[in-house]
């Protein structure tokens, strides 16, 4: 059972309302992310990874989330989104009550660049790499 955050009720007291859409689910995500400034992700329980956080970040898209499970193993709160405690919706409100479009550019180079160090194919390779080196060197 969700606790009942009323996501469209939440949009319709912000400032630029007409701004924000709500889709809900869908099978392919990548159009409205390429079309949105942020991605909010108001979970109402812990996410265990979140893979369409990493498909926000590597279009270069920061990310708004509950801070809970691995949300918080890719956000990183102030830097390439932001984080509001699970289920409060009042805070979720306030972050999204701060945000202008010269945060969302900014934010969005953040969360691309945290995707290109810490999460893209390249980023795996190294790290692959130095494990592999580390355990040729220790044999």
């Amino acid at each position: 059972m969700g606790i009942g955050i009323d996501v469209p009720r939440l949009v319709s007291g912000l400032k630029h309302n007409k701004c924000v859409s709500v889709i809900g689910e869908v099978d392919d995500i990548s159009a409205h992310i390429d079309a949105a400034d942020f991605l909010i992700l108001p979970s109402d329980k812990p996410e265990p990874f979140g893979l369409v956080l990493l498909e926000a970040f590597a279009r270069g898209r920061a990310v708004i989330a509950s801070d809970a499970g691995g949300v918080l193993d890719v956000v990183t709160n102030g830097t390439d989104g932001w984080l509001f405690p699970i289920g409060n919706a009042s805070d979720l409100a306030t972050v999204l009550k701060s945000l202008d479009s010269a945060m969302a550019e900014e934010m969005g180079r953040n969360a691309r660049l945290s995707y290109e160090e810490k999460f893209s194919i390249g980023a795996y390779r190294r790290r692959f790499r130095q494990l592999w080196d580390t355990i040729r060197t220790e044999s």
